[in-house]
């Protein structure tokens, strides 16, 4: 069990891969108080560990381990970033597991699924885990399936810049205050 840090906030940008998630999440991880969790990190970190199989015992470890990194940064920092496809069994449960820690911002992110897959292809091999194209777009259709309550929708397609997801998603914290 965890207390909730009085203050603090997670802002949770779902979306498919290569939405853009981790270019507005780095973004947003400069804003006054706030932090970037490098949720590809934790997962290659996870996939090194597996031996390279991606099962859910996989999916398990890098909720579990999101969540710790979470709570931990929370002790220090205000607002954390932090992404997720959202497309996996138990995705509701993980985002439980995240509002137990602070409240969360629900940030969707949309992008078509070429422009996914041209931006997915673009990327450095070494900064990402492999996905098989197959369940590149099975992911993008589960993603684009979710009704969870959104807080804020960006269309990242054609590209938005990160200051005017920055601005609009500062906008709608001061709202909140």
């Amino acid at each position: 069990m965890s207390a909730r840090r009085v203050g603090a906030a997670i802002l949770l940008l779902v979306g498919p891969k290569g939405s853009g998630k981790t270019t507005l999440g780095r973004a947003l991880g400069e804003l006054p108080g706030a932090t970037f969790l490098d949720v590809e990190a934790v997962a290659r970190r996870e996939l090194a560990a597996r031996g390279g199989v991606l099962d859910q015992v996989y999916v398990d470890g890098v909720l579990d381990a999101t969540v710790a990194e979470a709570r931990a940064q929370l002790v220090t920092t205000r607002r954390l970033a932090l992404e997720t496809t959202g497309a996996f069994d138990g995705a509701a449960r993980y985002l439980a597991r995240l509002r137990a820690l602070a409240p969360v911002i629900l940030i969707r992110v949309r992008a078509g699924l070429e422009t996914c897959a041209r931006r997915i292809a673009a990327r450095d091999a070494s900064r990402q885990v492999a996905i098989p194209d197959d369940m590149i777009r099975a992911m993008h259709r589960r993603c684009e399936a979710l009704t969870w309550p959104w807080d804020l929708v960006i269309d990242n397609d054609p590209p938005q810049t990160p200051a005017a997801v920055v601005a609009r998603v500062s906008a709608y914290l001061e709202g909140r205050a």
